[in-house]
């Protein structure tokens, strides 16, 4: 997979790794990275195939997450934290198991425990994301993307629309109709130390997935970053990275 990399100013005291949701690319999180090397941590950033990169051959789930695994496994190393933003949330916990983890980081992550809920919340997201129409509106299907949009920098709402638009779509409908094979989530699986994050101004339905979340997982904690929504990075990255430097130490 394609990567960036952001290494830590003086001695690295932890490594990151972070799984972007889908419209956005490894460098939209270039921003929190730095925040990040500046408090000893090191980061790459993955462009998930299909999404920001090359599909895989193979556009199931299966075939998804085999792309993905090696590549998270080796930049992680023996006991990094994977940090995974919306749809990069649900790839994280789908991974965690099988990866060496000293924690995770679920930021507004795209985990429905229900599969009748999640594939209906799917049909609805690429229907109103992917078939509805362009351009760049605040109010997402269920969440609201930025606490003050007027503030964004427009280049990078340019990136996000720019990289929505390259998205493999066969890859999207292939998981979008194999989402239920996932399901049971593994989230007793999941034992090493969970911070679930949530943008105070992203809204009240994933406020309950995030209080949901925190109750399902055996070792989770809850964490509500302000002047945030959905999007979180680009907003509040100095919070963000405090949050994942606390979750290495």
């Amino acid at each position: 997979m394609q990567s960036i990399e952001v290494p830590a100013v003086g001695d690295e005291t932890g490594r990151a790794v972070v799984l972007h949701s889908n419209g956005m690319c490894a460098d939209f999180y270039r921003p929190l990275m730095e925040a990040l090397a500046q408090r000893q941590v090191g980061s790459v950033a993955f462009d998930l195939p299909g999404f920001a990169g090359p599909p895989p051959p193979d556009k199931s789930w299966d075939g998804f997450l085999a792309a993905v695994r090696p590549d998270v496994a080796r930049a992680l190393g023996p006991d990094g934290v994977l940090v995974g933003h919306s749809l990069g949330g649900l790839v994280a916990l789908l991974l965690a198991p099988s990866l060496p983890l000293r924690a995770l980081v679920l930021m507004e992550p795209a985990i429905i425990p229900w599969r009748w809920l999640a594939r209906l919340a799917a049909a609805v997201y690429v229907r109103r994301v992917f078939d509805g129409r362009r351009g760049f509106t605040n109010r997402g299907p269920w969440f609201w993307r930025l606490h003050d949009p007027t503030g964004f920098a427009p280049d990078r709402i340019a990136q996000v629309q720019a990289t929505h638009a390259r998205a493999d779509r066969a890859l999207v409908d292939a998981l979008h109709v194999g989402l239920a094979t996932r399901y049971p989530l593994p989230f007793d699986a999941v034992t090493v130390p969970v911070v679930a994050v949530r943008g105070a101004s992203s809204g009240r339905v994933m406020a309950l997935g995030q209080r949901d979340l925190v109750r399902r997982l055996p070792n989770a904690r809850a964490v509500t970053v302000p002047e945030a929504g959905h999007w979180l990075a680009n907003e509040q990255d100095e919070l963000l990275a405090q949050c994942i430097a606390e979750a290495l130490r």
